[in-house]
């Protein structure tokens, strides 16, 4: 195991000190269960497992001076993420049941690339038959940070999970503080009334259940057209890796049918759509009658992690040849040793 830093160390000291008529746990186990237990009846966290510490981490794009470039990481206590882990799991087990095929950034089995792969084969489709339409990537801003905790519970609750999952779900999110690393100091600590923690490993499935309730309303939209694809019965709206959305569509009007309903998303849960960084890829030179959106039109765009358009061959692969000859050139330096 790594060596904990300094400052986690001083965070979540472990006291050594015996109390009189103590009795030690038989096992490692029983104690952590014993401790879990009592949690759970009591309702709320220890003092220590509520509190987190945030520290930024650069999103390697963008001014390094803007904030908007950093990503918040919670740095949380093992017995709290020991927790978070065991739900986790479970959930797993059952959030395919309660998530759409085209979100994979949630459940076992499930891979980005099955929606990058399902992206690039209807891509490649329009193209060879000429079939006009757009590619739109939605931005949401901070999406992590923004949703509400008690539009988090009410949504857990309509989709009928045991009842001691939810309560779970309660505790873990009761009362819960932060302080922020600054310079290697700590600020004063702050409440949390919303975002689900990034660095927590229960986040991401609970963030999937969240915005599960945007996909639903946007397939049941029958006024949005989404892409039609031969041998399939319904049309394809969207195409969804945790906060990312894509949607391919052979009309234009879909992109303010999105926004109402992200629009509605957010004034329930919290979340906000960033218009500005909203990218449009034309396919095919199908006709844009509206001047503002063609401001949001690119030539190329990327989609979870893949670019697609003018030039997105060598946009892909000359950063990954270039790392790989940097990497060359440095291990041609090094001496070989036997």
């Amino acid at each position: 195991m790594k060596p904990l830093p300094k400052l986690l160390l001083n965070h979540e000291k472990i006291r050594t000190n015996k109390r009189e008529n103590y009795e030690p746990p038989s096992s490692l186990s029983q104690f952590v269960l014993s401790n879990f237990t009592n949690i759970y009846l009591k309702g709320e966290l220890t003092e220590t497992m509520k509190m987190g510490i945030i520290t930024l981490n650069y999103k390697n794009k963008g001014d390094k001076k803007d904030l908007k470039q950093w990503r918040p990481i919670s740095l949380l206590c093992f017995d709290y993420k020991l927790i978070t882990k065991t739900l986790a799991k479970r959930l797993s087990k059952v959030i395919n049941k309660l998530v759409d095929i085209k979100q994979t950034g949630a459940g076992e089995e499930k891979n980005i690339f099955d929606n990058i792969i399902s992206i690039s084969d209807i891509f490649d489709h329009m193209n060879l038959n000429d079939i006009k339409g757009f590619l739109i990537n939605f931005d949401q801003e901070k999406a992590f940070d923004k949703i509400k905790h008690e539009f988090l519970i009410k949504v857990l609750k309509k989709m009928n999970p045991p009842v001691e999952f939810v309560r779970w779900i309660k505790i873990l999110y009761k009362d819960i503080k932060s302080k922020i690393q600054v310079n290697g100091q700590l600020t004063e600590e702050i409440l949390i009334t919303r975002s689900v923690r990034q660095g927590c490993p229960l986040s991401m499935n609970l963030y999937a259940l969240a915005i599960e309730t945007l996909a639903s309303s946007i397939r049941r939209n029958k006024n949005i057209k989404g892409i039609n694809i031969p041998n399939l019965k319904d049309p394809i709206k969207l195409f969804q890796h945790a906060d990312d959305c894509t949607t391919i569509t052979t009309d234009i009007k879909d992109y303010y049918l999105f926004m109402n309903e992200f629009e509605k998303f957010g004034k329930a849960s919290g979340a906000k759509i960033n218009k500005n960084k909203t990218e449009i890829l034309n396919i095919c030179n199908a006709p844009e009658e509206d001047a503002c959106l063609k401001l949001l039109t690119k030539e190329s765009v990327k989609t979870l992690g893949i670019w697609f358009g003018k030039s997105s061959q060598s946009q892909s692969w000359l950063p990954i040849i270039h790392s790989i000859g940097n990497t060359v050139k440095k291990m041609g330096k090094k001496k070989a040793k036997f």
